[in-house]
This record gives C-alpha cells, sequence and structure tokens, in this order.
C-alpha cells in the first residue's frame, strides 16, 4: 500500500462550486511541479473537457459512482503521456488515485499542465446505475432510486 501513497489524493468540495485538493501524493506533485495543494480540479482540464469533468463528478457523488478515468496529459513542452485516474466519492469530495500507463523519461522533469479525457466508466457492480463517459459526453443508460447497501465479509486475522 505504502508504494501507491504517493499517487493519492483527496478533493474536498470548495464554496464556488469547485473541487480542489485538500490532499496531493508526491509523486502527484512532482509530476506537476507544483504544490497542488488547494488547487483546483477542474483547472487542470483542457477547456473542451472542464463543463463533463465537472458534471460527471456531480452525478457521481450524487450516484455514489466511482468512475475509472483514461486521461491524456499534456506537458508544459507539449509532450503527452496516458494516464489512468480512479476516483471514488466521499461524503464531502472524493478521494482519487492517478497512475501513468508508461513512464516517460520527461514525466517528473517537465509539468503536467492539462488533461484530456478520453474515456470515463463506472466500476461496474458497485451501483444499479450505469453511465458511459466517452470523448467528452456524459450518456445516462439506466435510472433508479435505490441505495447501494455493502455487505460485510467475515474475515481478517483471528486471534
Amino acid at each position: 500500500m505504502a508504494k501507491f501513497l504517493p499517487d493519492i489524493f483527496i478533493l474536498q468540495e470548495h464554496p464556488k462550486n469547485d473541487l480542489v485538493f485538500r490532499l496531493a501524493g508526491t509523486r502527484l506533485c512532482a509530476i506537476h511541479r507544483r504544490e497542488l495543494r488547494s488547487a483546483s480540479f477542474k483547472e487542470l482540464w483542457h477547456e473542451t473537457d472542464k463543463d463533463t469533468i465537472q458534471v460527471m463528478m456531480q452525478s457521481g457523488r450524487a450516484d455514489i459512482e466511482p468512475y475509472i478515468i483514461d486521461i491524456a496529459a499534456t506537458s508544459k513542452a507539449q509532450r503527452s503521456a496516458e494516464f489512468q485516474l480512479v476516483l471514488l466519492p466521499l461524503e464531502a469530495g472524493w478521494i482519487g488515485a492517478l497512475f501513468a500507463k508508461e513512464k516517460p523519461y520527461w514525466l517528473q522533469s517537465d509539468p503536467v499542465e492539462k488533461y484530456n479525457l478520453i474515456k470515463a466508466l463506472p466500476i461496474s457492480g458497485l451501483h444499479p446505475r450505469k453511465r458511459a463517459v466517452n470523448h467528452g459526453m456524459a450518456v445516462p443508460t439506466h435510472s433508479s432510486n435505490k441505495k447501494p447497501r455493502l455487505r460485510v465479509i467475515s474475515g481478517g486475522k483471528s486471534c
């Protein structure tokens, strides 16, 4: 688990209808070459994807819908790399992790400036409502008012 901590972040709701980084792992800050705490999550996205990301995250929180998102990152020197973003809704925000699909040589020396949405899919099986987001369009495919139920599975270390 310790090897994933530098990639993990927490987003918190901000009064200006935005999500800001409450906590950002060291590797995440390193690829941006700046501290992300208190930075706007929406501002990291390309202009064409900002509204889609905002709508997806608002509906995802309302529906308790976690996502796996494929993104392309563009650096200051216009280099690109693909990442996978995992977002899990919380009561007052999101917890997420960002992983490079392949680690290019320039990743922590040329700062990532913007993300482009490739596709976003819900993590299936956790909620009866399914949603697909592809190339900037949210497409609801099923509607339900049922709340997800958690099941406790016995296990762990016995004393």
